[in-house]
């Protein structure tokens, strides 16, 4: 019997376009007008078709519609801005996560809101989620728990 193997071709993602991969493994994307639009601009059908999935949208863009991005000096520019709003929102020092009580939490494994958890039940989770994490049935028949690092977390 024949043995497959199943291999992923992603695009090569040029160095002007790096920020892009950064924003895209951040939720601060979700919230912020101007980094769903970078995303969009990307390909407005692909953004739709992977449910706006910007670490999926990355792995399945033309390597030649990247390369034309990567030369649109008015994309760049704005790739620019958003990355350094990122970044100064980043740096923040005054934020509840570093002043209140989390502070003390040396190795946070990870942040899950509820619409996430409910999400994960209406929906297949992405790829990169299955990827991290696997979803197992928990004790409650609503809430999921996510295995990592050999560690059970409800959320």
């Amino acid at each position: 019997m024949p043995t497959f193997q199943t291999y992923n071709v992603t695009p090569i993602l040029p160095e002007t376009l790096e920020p892009l991969r950064e924003l895209s493994f951040n939720l601060w994307w979700t919230w912020e007008p101007a980094a769903r639009r970078l995303f969009r601009e990307l390909d407005p059908e692909l953004w739709d078709q992977t449910n706006h999935n910007p670490v999926r949208m990355l792995q399945l863009s033309r390597q030649s519609r990247l390369e034309e991005l990567a030369q649109d000096k008015n994309f760049l520019r704005e790739l620019k801005q958003v990355f350094q709003a990122f970044e100064k929102y980043l740096g923040r020092q005054d934020t509840y996560g570093k002043t209140g009580p989390a502070a003390a939490i040396k190795n946070p494994i990870a942040y899950f809101s509820t619409p996430t958890a409910i999400r994960s039940l209406t929906f297949p989770p992405s790829s990169v989620f299955m990827n991290q994490f696997r979803i197992i049935p928990a004790a409650s028949a609503f809430w999921p728990a996510i295995i990592a690092n050999r560690r059970a977390i409800l959320i």
